[in-house]
């Protein structure tokens, strides 16, 4: 009965713990059931997810053309040096597997050195680190020397003894233990053995380090890690031959930008860099492929049209991230525009040649349109170069990287009187017969004393005679006679203090016109007249950029328009014009025709009159109107000037402007002597050739 009453109980709570399995299971069937048929689009969806990497892919850039459809720059194939890592992962190293493989490595290099062999296996290293205490002498009886060059070459190897009495090389196995290696490590250790093969096999150095290749197995192992970029033809054939027997390696062909003119136009042009993700790319793209961004001049001004648009790509990974197949959607990237400039590279060419290397500025305008035809800046540099070269380049004293063209913290010297004069006629301060005694200089109430080009005088000069001369004292008294209020206006309309409108970006643009308040915000001091005489004669508070005065000159030359100076002709994609940039007037100066043709026919005797100040450039096939300029700059001890020259050609109907500017020049220097023959050989070089 006992027996009975037990098995009964048994039974019963036996039954209880099947029925409680047999609801778990059913559960844990039902959860299953839920999770693959009612939920399983969803994870498979995760799944694709975590095992799908898009990545964006670049496309050819656009190309930049002057006016004749001249190609500045080209694309050209660059190879570039891979190394795939999902084709090079190592798998990890015990400490013990690790040791024996040093070991070993260290026995063949001594023996090497020491002129021996051994017969040690690595069954029998692992025996002598499992036993402990154990040494193999390698050498005996060598010469002190010997052993202390040997030394000397394995002084980074820990283990080994240097008997230089006896003459022995002993190693000690169980001084050499390694720690154990991961699979990360290693296969960071083998990427960075392979690349040293390389770099020694085609002679180039390369920045590669553990950090930086462990970097980028955590964000980007599913791309190929690039080692060496821009290699030439006659490497590939030994880097072909080396390909079997590197896993991993792959020479890819990319295209890098080249610069056809090299240092012709290079601060017009400009050149590119590499362009690093943003926020919203890291969140489409997994994984970006090199991709070039402007970054100064056109290619930057213009880069949203010349770069193009991105294509993408889908790679399947593993568990690690590593790369194993191509999915199948891709989008291939699209060209970019290209940009044609207003330039003609052979008027660029001759600019640039006939500056050299000294500081200095060239621009051409077509008087017009306001296209520019050159903008030369020197010193210049080489565009195919500047990458390697830019911090050098940055740290130059005579600064290549500065556009002179375009800054505009230059003091313009005596170029402005011709505003000045327009200014005075304009507001009958004078008329065109009135004369002004010139006695040498100017002097004020206070004794201050301004001193003209002529120290005994000129003597009674009318408007045109003083242009033609050049004459301090006439223009400060024309230019008190306006006063500061009625020149800024003139100043104002030619584009003074303001930004060109010029497709480059620039701090310097606006460049400075006379303001009171300015001064006195400045200085702590009053305007005063001869704050006024020094504006008259284009010192004192007022500077501009060599492109502004190529501006105003143009403007006197065409009969007072005011056009907004630009570089770009127009945008072009597959051979025709999306958009072609058409002249913009940006105003006129407030000036009767009458009066410009009397400042007008002052510039024309600056060059050709009898008491000209720039002879130096009369031409024989025509006559050219224009004016000089020497600015002084600097401290009475250190004395420089800026010596300008700005013209209008030809004479009879202007087709051309040109300002030339040489800054901070000995005071021996003038417009006259050494700016207005660069204005005359341009136009000869320039008019003999077309």
């Amino acid at each position: 009965m006992k027996l009975d009453r037990l098995l009964q109980g048994v039974s019963g709570r036996l039954g209880v713990l099947v029925a409680c399995c047999l609801i778990v299971c059913s559960l844990l069937v039902l959860r299953l059931w839920y999770e693959q048929l009612r939920q399983g689009d969803e994870h498979r969806e995760a799944i694709s997810k975590q095992s799908l990497r898009r990545i964006r892919t670049a496309p050819s850039r656009g190309h930049i053309l002057d006016r004749n459809g001249v190609a500045l720059t080209q694309n050209v194939p660059s190879y570039d040096v891979y190394f795939h890592p999902h084709e090079m992962r190592r798998p990890h190293f015990t400490r013990m597997r690790r040791t024996i493989a040093h070991v070993a490595r260290q026995l063949d290099r001594i023996a090497r050195l020491a002129g021996t062999d051994h017969d040690y296996q690595r069954s029998d290293i692992a025996d002598m680190l499992r036993a402990k205490d154990t040494h193999i002498i390698m050498a005996g009886d060598l010469p002190r020397q010997r052993v202390l060059e040997i030394r000397n070459e394995l002084q980074d190897v820990r283990g080994i003894e240097f008997g230089l009495g006896r003459g022995e090389i002993v190693v000690h196995p169980d001084f050499m233990w390694l720690p154990y290696q991961s699979s990360r490590d290693r296969t960071i250790e083998f990427i960075l053995s392979r690349i040293d093969l390389v770099g020694k096999l085609v002679g180039r150095p390369h920045d590669a380090t553990p950090e930086k290749i462990n970097r980028h197995l955590r964000v980007s192992p599913a791309l190929p890690y690039r080692a060496f970029e821009g290699l030439e033809e006659n490497d590939l054939a030994q880097l072909m031959e080396l390909m079997p027997r590197i896993p991993g390696l792959e020479i890819n062909t990319n295209l890098s930008r080249r610069y056809t003119q090299g240092e012709i136009g290079a601060h017009l042009t400009g050149f590119v860099g590499v362009r690093y993700p943003g926020k919203k790319d890291l969140e489409e793209f997994a994984y970006y492929l090199p991709e070039l961004t402007g970054s100064m001049g056109i290619e930057r001004r213009f880069d949203d049209m010349l770069k193009g648009q991105g294509g993408h790509r889908e790679v399947r990974v593993d568990s690690v991230g590593y790369f194993y197949a191509d999915a199948i959607e891709e989008q291939p990237a699209i060209a970019g525009d290209d940009v044609v400039l207003s330039i003609d590279i052979r008027a660029q060419r001759i600019a640039q040649s006939l500056l050299g290397d000294s500081k200095g500025a060239m621009v051409i305008l077509d008087c017009q349109t306001g296209a520019v035809l050159a903008m030369a800046s020197a010193p210049t540099y080489d565009l195919n170069a500047v990458r390697q070269r830019f911090n050098e380049l940055g740290k130059h004293p005579d600064r290549p990287l500065r556009d002179r063209t375009i800054t505009a913290d230059f003091v313009p010297g005596s170029i402005i009187k011709t505003l000045i004069a327009l200014a005075a006629l304009e507001n009958e301060v004078v008329t065109e017969n009135d004369t002004v005694h010139c006695g040498g200089g100017y002097r004020f109430d206070d004794g201050t004393y301004v001193k003209c080009a002529n120290r005994s005088g000129h003597g009674h000069l009318g408007i045109v005679d003083a242009i033609e001369r050049s004459c301090n004292t006439y223009f400060i008294e024309v230019g008190l006679g306006c006063g500061l209020d009625r020149l800024r206006p003139m100043f104002e309309a030619a584009g003074f203090g303001q930004q060109t409108g010029i497709e480059l970006r620039s701090r310097w643009y606006a460049g400075r016109l006379p303001d009171r308040a300015r001064k006195h915000q400045e200085t702590g001091e009053p305007w005063v007249l001869y704050d006024t005489a020094a504006t008259a004669i284009g010192q004192g508070y007022i500077t501009l950029s060599p492109l502004q005065a190529a501006v105003f000159t143009a403007a006197i030359g065409n009969g007072g328009k005011v056009y907004e100076p630009y570089l770009v002709k127009g945008i072009m994609r597959k051979g025709r014009y999306l958009s072609q940039t058409q002249p913009r007037l940006r105003g006129r100066l407030p000036v009767k025709d009458e009066h410009l043709a009397t400042v007008r026919e002052g510039m024309r005797r600056v060059v050709s009159g009898e008491h000209a100040t720039a002879p130096t450039a009369r031409m024989a096939i025509f006559e050219i109107g224009g004016k000089t300029g020497s600015a002084q700059t600097g401290p009475r001890s250190d004395r420089r000037v800026n010596a300008w020259f700005v013209c209008f050609a030809p004479f009879d109907s202007p087709r051309y402007a040109i300002s030339v500017m040489l800054p901070n020049r000995p005071v021996n220097n003038s417009g006259g002597r050494d700016a207005a023959p660069l204005a005359r050989k341009f136009l000869e070089r320039y008019l003999s050739a077309e």
